[in-house]
């Protein structure tokens, strides 16, 4: 898939009656319009956002910027992105 003509990595998971959708593209969190809010573990910075019972948590992996995106509670959605950020490899 791409995205502004660069490729990106897109996969879903649905479990539970829940969706999550993970992307990855070449960019730059800085691009992002200002987030809900702003939070850091570890020396990641997570720029979350909440709309109509989703929520979609960013942060900048050296040149890739990593999407979350969850129809969860915003916690547990958080704590998911959190936890993959911190994944090794």
């Amino acid at each position: 898939m791409t995205l502004a003509g660069q490729l990106s990595i897109v996969l879903a998971y649905r479990r539970a009656r829940r969706t999550v959708i993970c992307r990855m593209y070449l960019g730059s969190t800085g691009a992002l319009p200002a987030a809900d809010r702003v939070e850091e573990h570890r020396g990641f910075r997570f720029h979350v956002y909440e709309r109509d019972g989703v929520t979609a948590v960013f942060w900048q992996e050296g040149p890739t910027v990593c999407v979350l995106i969850g129809d969860g509670p915003p916690r547990e959605v958080v704590d998911l992105a959190v936890a993959k950020a911190m994944a090794p490899g």
